[in-house]
């Protein structure tokens, strides 16, 4: 019984000490999905990861013949491998069931209607090198709850967020004009941060966003007045509007414009951008407005 005992010891010791083999799920579907036909593949395994891998973009779609749209309800998340600059239009809607997104530092361009897949996805990272994000890219994601436009992008198309659950977004100040719908239907947005830099917002922008009450411009009053504003933006006209009280860099990488301050006339005191704040020694810029904070 002893000898038994001291061999089953001994297994016991062997598999502990001998490394185990990991597991990799099985690829169950794969294929080209690119602009120029095998510049890009994609594959889905059986844990229901789909993979886009490759150079390049990808093909544009029609609504319903992406070629793994098939396996919509196995698709639980999506990767966008290094390499891949341009999501198609139509690639992944209505793959409904996708909790998470992984987007590359290689990408460029998001497609119209490109990321419309339901009521899955809560938070999503968009790398700072998109420039291009086409019309209702977002929309009807009503589960999304916040989310940070990159520094580069110049427009926000029409639709682009329609019916979903944003509670916070962050406009950069290279946005110069805001589509018709673009935020239509996003009933859980209570606030807006809007850069002076805009000038054009389209009609039905903010229509039906029954909780905004507070819009925050980084500009005067005369400079809101001349945005060229569309019909159907009640909520956004009628919300408490704040003004710019004072602002500056507080960015503690490279030159400090990494990251911005911003004092708004109700006392809101907003820091926005990317990376780490400085650190002060003596008191902050904003050390002068403290009793206004």
């Amino acid at each position: 019984m002893k000898k038994l005992a001291a061999i089953l010891i001994v297994l016991v010791a062997c598999l502990i000490i001998l490394p185990g083999r990991a597991y990799a799920a099985d690829i169950v579907a794969s294929g080209e999905c690119g602009a120029q036909g095998d510049n890009l593949t994609w594959t889905l395994d059986s844990d229901g990861v789909l993979t886009i891998s490759g150079e390049g973009e990808m093909v544009d779609y029609s609504w319903n013949d992406q070629p793994y749209k098939q396996y919509k309800d196995s698709i639980t998340s999506l990767v966008i491998n290094e390499g891949v600059t341009g999501i198609g239009d139509n690639a992944f809607n209505e793959l409904e069931n996708i909790t998470s997104i992984s987007l590359p530092e290689s990408l460029r361009s998001i497609g119209a209607w490109s990321l419309s897949i339901g009521s899955g996805l809560t938070d999503l990272i968009i790398p700072d090198g998109v420039t291009d994000i086409q019309a209702y890219a977002f929309a009807y994601c009503s589960s999304l709850k916040t989310i940070a436009l990159p520094y580069g992008l110049t427009e926000i198309q029409a639709g682009l967020f329609y019916g979903t659950g944003l509670t916070d977004v962050y406009i950069p100040a290279t946005v110069t004009s805001i589509g018709e719908a673009a935020f239509e239907n996003c009933h859980s947005l209570p606030k807006i941060i809007i850069p002076v830099s805009v000038v054009s917002i389209g009609r039905s922008a903010f229509w039906d966003c029954t909780v905004l009450t507070d819009v925050y411009y980084n500009g005067t009053s005369e400079q809101w007045d001349a945005i060229s504003m569309g019909n159907n933006n009640a909520p956004l006209v009628y919300a408490n509007r704040h003004y710019l009280t004072a602002s500056g860099y507080c960015g503690g990488e490279g030159d400090g414009t990494n990251l911005t301050w911003t004092l708004y006339d109700d006392g809101l005191l907003n820091i926005s951008g990317e990376g780490e704040m400085a650190d002060y020694y003596s008191s902050a810029p904003w050390e002068t407005y403290k009793t206004e904070i």
